[in-house]
Order: structure tokens, then sequence, then C-alpha cells
């Protein structure tokens, strides 16, 4: 434990020794602010009542998980996978004194506590919004609000999960890229195509995080991480540089 502890914090801090990840996190910080216009237009301006104010960070929440917020999180895994590969860094990684899985692993979580930082930042934000609207009425929906961001939170690290599987399998993070929008498009796809098959893709999970605590979908999540892991530190170890 103490191995992967270490790994998480050493893989954590190349994420934000990137200027794209901390970029990343001012885009997420800046496209909130642009939803809190918009909201305070139609709510205010034009006297439109698009929801209670309470419910904004939900609302907030629920649009960047459409595309902004997994788009991100799919280009920090695929830097810190098929991009260390790419270019040799992961030869100074593999020289470190812990198994390939503990790096791995370590990887997995230090993109999961990334993702965990723009739920925070999109959170901080929108209740702001929400409080400036409604006043601080907005903090009794905040058990809601909370389980949603948690089961949010879930979901973007089964996105982490299946990206890093899948950009093991090419040499150049442009590569990888192309290929996790594409099967990302397919996936969705299939899911409009044969309506059946949505409780078993994990995209659906993407717009349907909320309904998962009391619904079969929670299982069929978790037997994807197990899964993906599985697969991925199978194909890390063998890997080769």
């Amino acid at each position: 434990m103490k191995e992967i502890i270490g790994s998480v914090k050493n893989e954590y801090r190349k994420i934000l020794a990137r200027k794209k990840s901390l970029l990343l996190y001012i885009l997420t910080g800046i496209i909130v602010l642009g939803l809190f216009v918009l909201y305070y237009t139609l709510s205010e301006n034009l006297n439109l009542t698009v929801m209670s104010g309470a419910y904004y960070p939900i609302w907030v929440l629920g649009w960047m998980m459409k595309l902004i917020l997994p788009l991100f999180l799919v280009m920090t895994s695929i830097d810190s996978m098929t991009g260390e590969f790419q270019d040799e860094s992961i030869k100074n990684v593999l020289q470190l004194p812990i198994e390939r899985h503990q790096i791995y692993l370590g990887k997995l979580l230090a993109g999961l506590i990334y993702g965990a930082g723009h739920l925070l930042i999109i959170l901080l934000v929108s209740l702001l919004g929400a409080t400036v609207i409604d006043g601080f009425g907005t903090f009794l929906a905040l058990p809601q609000i909370l389980s949603s961001y948690v089961m949010a939170l879930f979901v973007l690290g089964l996105v982490i999960v299946l990206i890093s599987l899948l950009s093991l399998f090419f040499k150049t993070s442009s590569t990888a890229l192309t290929m996790s929008i594409l099967l990302y498009l397919g996936l969705n796809g299939l899911g409009l195509y044969y309506g059946f098959l949505q409780v078993y893709l994990p995209t659906t999970y993407l717009s349907m995080y909320e309904k998962m605590l009391n619904n079969s979908m929670l299982l069929y999540m978790m037997s994807y991480y197990i899964i993906f892991s599985v697969l991925g530190i199978f194909k890390f170890q063998t890997k080769e540089v």
C-alpha cells in the first residue's frame, strides 16, 4: 500500500507538471462561469425560470459530463500512458523500486484525483453562482448535490480505466485520442440504434450517473471497473518499452 501511495503522489505531480493539465483546470472554471452567465441571463433578464437555483450545480454538472469533462480526462489519461511510452519517459518510472502493477494503479488513482479536482472546481463555482441567485437556501439541496458529484466521480473513474487500457495499444497520443473519440461515438451510436444495449454500455453512465444508486447499472459499472483494470494491468506489465 505504501508503494501505491508513493506512486499516486508521483503520478499526480507529473500530471500537474504538464501545462496542459493546469490549463484544463482553468478552462473548467471558465466554462462553468460561462454557464452561469447563460443561466443568469435566462432567469433574470429574460424572466425565464429554467429551474430552482438550488439545483444549478446539478444542471452544470450534467452539461459538463456530456462531453467536456470526459474529454479532458481522456486527454490526461492518454498523456499518462501513451505519451510516456511515446517520449520514452516511462523508462525512468520503471526504474523505481516498485512493481509494474503498482505503477499502473498509481496512474489510475492519480487520474481519478485529477478528475476530482475538476469536479471540485465545478462544485465550488456553481455553488457560488447558485447562492448569488437563490441565496443560502441553495445549501438545503446540498446532500442531493454532493450525491450527484460523488456518482459522477465514479463514472469518470470508469472513463479513466477504460481509456488507460485502450491507450496502451497505440504508439502515439494522437492516434490514441482519435480512436478514443471514435469509440465514444461508436458506443453512443450503438446505444441509440439498439436501445436495449444501453444498460450494458459504459458511455450510458455519463448521462445516467444520478440513477445508479438505485439501479442495477451500478453492478455493471463495478464489473467494468474490475475487467478493465485487470486487463490494463496485464497489458501494462507485458508492454515493451
